[in-house]
């Protein structure tokens, strides 16, 4: 593992443009949204959400990390593979890291 610039961490957008990580490192474009106070769904990929991008961020079109790729759907041959275009639930940084967590960033 190399070591690398710190992401600020922001909420998340109630629905806009985000970015994802795959697994040959290439960022592609999605859509990121959640609905009251739920998790952030990731839909509208031009390619799955596979395995291996478990724990990688999803950033905002500021740059900014605002979730983290933890969903994706199983198939027939047990690899994790998502190409549902409703989307899939993913933890939002702001509101499912622990409080000590965002009280020691923000020193």
């Amino acid at each position: 593992m190399e070591s690398t610039t710190s992401l600020a961490i922001a909420e998340a957008p109630q629905e806009g443009p985000a970015w994802l990580l795959s697994p040959a490192q290439e960022w592609f474009k999605c859509t990121a949204y959640y609905i009251n106070d739920g998790p952030l769904w990731i839909s509208n990929t031009p390619q799955p959400i596979a395995g291996g991008m478990s724990g990688s961020p999803v950033i905002s079109e500021a740059g900014a990390a605002i979730g983290v790729v933890a969903v994706g759907q199983t198939t027939s041959s047990d690899t994790a593979v998502c190409k549902d275009e409703s989307g899939t639930p993913n933890p939002r940084l702001l509101r499912d890291l622990p409080g000590w967590v965002l009280k020691g960033l923000s020193r």
